[in-house]
């Protein structure tokens, strides 16, 4: 994420209405597009399901199989997503775009290939219908390709092709959907499952065609990506900690025998992951406030300060630059965090009235609004990882995340062994230690910034044994 907003910042040069409006909404998709998208998916269907009256048991199955594929595709590809914009990125800058492409087809093959597996295992296991299993299981693949065509599209910078191939898709599943839901009776799950198939495959051919027509893809360095893990093995597990952790919570519900079971398959505790799922909704403004605002203030000011080193600029310049990228920073942060207490009590409040009306339990309200708190406290985390990420500081970048991986599995459990009156608080007090970690150590790390950046590389967590490195080559001699 870090690094969208540099070049969103250009499609707010132009002032007026209309192309805030238009500026505004990329960085909505950008920032938030798989959230925004999932919700969307799951809102529409379940009011389709609701209107022409499909029976119970189909409902859970359709939402149950498209939230297992949501949340463990996105687990799949973020865990690599840091790594690929870096990787993007840098081979933007050193013009070596013939390389992009091919780690394309080496991070598709090496993400199928762990989510093909265990997806195979899952579904292999599972007694319910193969027809069901089969559309599930392709929108499981489909899905953890769209994810990582998309980290590709936005370290390109290519925020309309995100835009078009997203609308494209959508478009085709609400009308599919209908289409079945309307003319044909029973099997409603599969319908839907298959419609959603359809849709992720135009996205996800779109996507592919115009990445392979965009750069010249005749490097055959297609795992070269992993190698490349030698150099920053840190934003690999940072990945990975921070994906996890974001559902652990829920997976300790369902694990605890506080969920429900479908089809003697999936399970999972409508109870909880429903406040979960519209708690997140108060997260999205202000990702999107952050990728607009913060990072585009805070760009000029820090392309100033490290282009005074690069320069050879003399001390004094240096440290002034250095002080107002640092001012505007914590602004910057302070802005963030009072915009975040804002759009959550607007949540809590809508809430209130609106989840009764749809059939949420009051003691899912009231986890609700937990949750809302833990979903904002996690989001200005989230910001704070990203701004040590800018700096280089991969380190306490890493140790936030894994702090936030820990702490969610010991709290959630300890909440969930107390009762119902404290279900929420685990995720919430997770969020608050992790975040309060991050910005101590952003702080410090801000006080000797000229330091870290001229005399030492304190922040890089670099591997010295070329694991990776060595692994591939062991699997180019196979």
């Amino acid at each position: 994420m870090a690094g969208i907003g540099f070049e969103l910042r250009k499609l707010f040069v132009k002032r007026g209405i209309i192309y805030s409006i238009r500026a505004y909404f990329f960085s909505t998709i950008v920032t938030a597009g798989p959230m925004i998208l999932c919700i969307a998916m799951i809102t529409v269907l379940q009011l389709l399901l609701s209107v022409l009256n499909v029976s119970f048991q189909e409902k859970q199955m359709f939402i149950a199989s498209t939230i297992y594929s949501f949340i463990f595709s996105q687990i799949i590809s973020g865990s690599f997503s840091l790594v690929i914009s870096r990787y993007v990125s840098d081979k933007i800058y050193s013009r070596r775009a013939d390389e992009i492409i091919p780690s394309l087809y080496g991070s598709l093959c090496i993400c199928l290939i762990l989510g093909g597996v265990s997806g195979a295992l899952f579904y292999g296991l599972s007694p319910i219908s193969f027809k069901i299993k089969s559309v599930s299981y392709i929108l499981y693949i489909l899905l953890i390709m769209v994810w990582i065509q998309a980290v590709y599209l936005s370290a390109m910078k290519d925020f309309k092709r995100i835009i078009k191939g997203f609308l494209y898709g959508i478009s085709m599943i609400v009308i599919s959907s209908f289409y079945w839901l309307k003319f044909h009776k029973g099997d409603e799950a599969f319908g839907l499952l298959l419609s959603m198939d359809i849709g992720f495959f135009i996205i996800a051919v779109s996507f592919f065609t115009y990445l392979k027509n965009s750069a010249d893809g005749n490097n055959k360095g297609y795992f070269h990506l992993v190698k490349y893990l030698d150099k920053v093995p840190s934003l690999l597990f940072i990945g990975v900690f921070y994906n996890i952790a974001i559902y652990a919570h829920n997976f300790l519900f369902w694990i605890n025998g506080l969920g429900v079971t479908v089809g003697n398959t999936y399970v999972y505790a409508p109870l909880y992951d429903v406040p979960t799922f519209y708690a997140f909704l108060a997260t999205i403004p202000t990702m999107v406030f952050f990728t607009v605002e913060m990072e585009t203030s805070f760009y000029t000011r820090y392309k100033a300060y490290y282009s005074s080193l690069s320069e050879d600029g003399d001390y004094e310049s240096i440290k002034s630059a250095g002080e107002i990228m640092i001012k505007t920073l914590w602004e910057g942060l302070r802005k963030i965090t009072g915009f975040q207490i804002v759009v959550s009590f607007l949540v809590i409040f809508c809430g209130t009235f609106i989840m009764p009306r749809v059939g949420i339990t009051q003691s899912s309200i009231d986890i609700f609004y937990i949750l809302v708190l833990g979903a904002s406290v996690s989001s200005i985390m989230l910001i704070v990882m990203i701004i040590l990420l800018y700096f280089e500081n991969r380190r306490d970048a890493l140790i936030t995340s894994g702090i936030f991986f820990i702490s969610n599995i010991i709290f959630t459990q300890v909440t969930i062994m107390l009762g119902m009156n404290f279900y929420g608080f685990g995720y919430f007090l997770s969020s608050l230690v992790s975040l309060v970690f991050a910005l101590l150590r952003l702080n410090s790390f801000l006080k000797d910034l000229d330091y870290h950046t001229i005399c030492t590389q304190q922040g890089l967590v670099d591997g010295e044994n070329k694991m990776f490195s060595k692994l591939i080559d062991k699997f180019y001699k196979l």
